[in-house]
């Protein structure tokens, strides 16, 4: 007789479940991650910007229409940094819901491993006690056949 947990198949269920749910975080994370690259790059192109605006300046010579090009340039940047930090506001609102997700997925895929471990726990503590019975039933067994083979 060998083990067989009865609800194998719930478990296997569960385990693709909390699959999904890290794909779909980890999908998730990933959109996020790339936004706030794409964030940062914004700023590292209005920090150049600025500079070479700030060298123009410095330079002395008449850049009138290119600083103008420049402040342009910025403003129209920072249009697409605020754009940017909604969209990873809302991409941070499902990054965090897929993560409740995937813990919800773990948690439920956990209750019915733990409950895979009892019961695998339990049939191994009944088949020793089984085992031991049936040890025990030879010995006597043993024992009363020596006692009446002394006995005649």
């Amino acid at each position: 007789m060998s083990f067989q947990f009865r609800l194998e198949k719930v478990l296997q269920h569960r385990k693709t479940l909390e699959d999904l749910a890290k794909k779909n975080y980890l999908e998730a994370k990933t959109v996020l991650d790339e936004a706030e690259a794409l964030l940062e790059s914004f700023h590292q192109s209005i920090r150049q910007a600025q500079s070479e605006r700030h060298k123009l300046v410095v330079s002395g010579q008449n850049p009138g229409e290119r600083l103008s090009q420049i402040s342009d340039y910025i403003k129209g940047t920072e249009l697409k940094i605020e754009r940017q930090k909604s969209m990873i506001l809302k991409q941070l609102a499902i990054v965090e819901k897929q993560h409740r997700a995937l813990q919800e997925a773990a948690i439920e895929y956990k209750m019915v491993e733990k409950l895979k471990e009892r019961q695998l726990f339990n049939y191994r503590e009944l088949e020793k006690k089984l085992e031991q019975k049936e040890q025990t039933e030879i010995s006597n067994s043993r024992f009363e056949m020596r006692r009446r083979k002394d006995e005649q």
